[in-house]
């Protein structure tokens, strides 16, 4: 699997190189002292470094295909979240939502489904865990590379695990490979998500205002 991810990354830099080239993705800001600083690559397609490190499915999806993220991200993620609902809610269903329009983009082949609403379900797993209390506790006692090796070896497992629907497609292809992992994944996220959601969430760390004293 990773050989074909290796020629996705070259045919997205590729692509990007080609905008770069092209000055498409060119822009300038005006910083201090009316300074014009330029940048030559505004239109990113991949962060493969970011990719390759990412502790979450989020993130993984974030920095691949990155043009069509931000379009999922603000043409449909944005626009079917419940804005009356607490910041910081994680909404299932707009989640699954935007995975799913995602598969339809690609085609009508089943690896596709398969892969991105496995993909959804890790990445509604990863953000309910993390607003627990018990999470806040681990990061709290832990030490940080500790934390980050955990949660990569975790999601590389569960993105290699969903991912080998992406070349395979074929239904009897992909379900055969998931049924010598035992479904593992397809078990462990949505029981994980319902044990999650019961669990006490983590505090919000309350902002004071800072307080004056008169000399």
């Amino acid at each position: 699997m990773h050989v074909q991810v290796t020629t996705l990354f070259t045919g997205f830099m590729f692509s990007e190189s080609n905008l770069v080239a092209c000055g498409q993705g060119y822009s300038y800001t005006v910083g201090e002292k009316d300074k014009k600083v330029e940048n030559f690559n505004t239109i990113k397609q991949v962060e493969v470094w970011k990719v390759e490190t990412s502790t979450a499915m989020l993130m993984s999806t974030s920095h691949w295909n990155m043009q069509t993220h931000h379009w999922l991200k603000y043409y449909v993620s944005m626009r079917l979240k419940d804005r009356d609902l607490p910041r910081g809610t994680v909404q299932g269903s707009v989640i699954i939502m935007t995975y799913f329009i995602s598969a339809i983009w690609h085609g009508p082949d089943s690896g596709y489904f398969a892969f991105f609403v496995s993909a959804a379900l890790c990445d509604i797993f990863g953000r309910v865990v993390a607003r627990t209390a018990i999470a806040q506790r681990v990061q709290e006692i832990l030490n940080a590379h500790v934390i980050f090796v955990g949660l990569w070896m975790w999601n590389w497992f569960s993105l290699s695990y969903t991912g080998m629907c992406f070349p395979l497609l074929d239904f009897h292809k992909w379900n055969a490979l998931h049924y010598n992992f035992d479904y593992c994944v397809h078990l462990i996220v949505p029981l994980g998500i319902i044990f999650a959601s019961l669990l006490p969430k983590a505090r919000r760390a309350s902002k004071t205002a800072p307080t004056t004293t008169n000399a």
